[in-house]
């Protein structure tokens, strides 16, 4: 599906960990904002699982937005209210002016 500018109406958080000392010789891990942008969502696949007598949902999504060269799969992605984990990040060709981004909710995050 060929995204144009106006299909990025969502707006969506790029989370990162950092990392600070917990003043007892360890540290605490914590989740803040790396970037605030636009995205144009997609729903991939939806299912559900038991897991020891409790239900388990997992969703997955493409974000669509404007290309970036400072992410990993190590960030999530915040959106209405939930978080999702980077699953796969693919890299556009050098003229592609959007790339996608594959998350999914409902799976510990990394």
């Amino acid at each position: 599906m060929k995204v144009c500018i106006g299909d990025l109406d969502q707006i969506v958080s790029i989370m990162q960990q950092t990392s600070t000392p917990d003043g007892f010789g360890g540290e605490t891990v914590v989740w803040s904002e790396f970037a605030k942008v636009y995205a144009h969502v997609r729903a991939i696949r939806g299912s559900e699982s038991e897991d020891r007598g409790a239900v388990r949902e997992t969703r997955q999504y493409i974000f669509v937005i404007h290309r970036r060269s400072d992410l990993s799969g190590t960030m999530a992605i915040d959106w209405e209210g939930e978080r999702y984990n980077i699953r796969n990040i693919k890299k556009p060709s050098p003229r592609e002016q959007f790339m996608d981004v594959i998350v999914e909710y409902g799976v510990a995050l990394d």
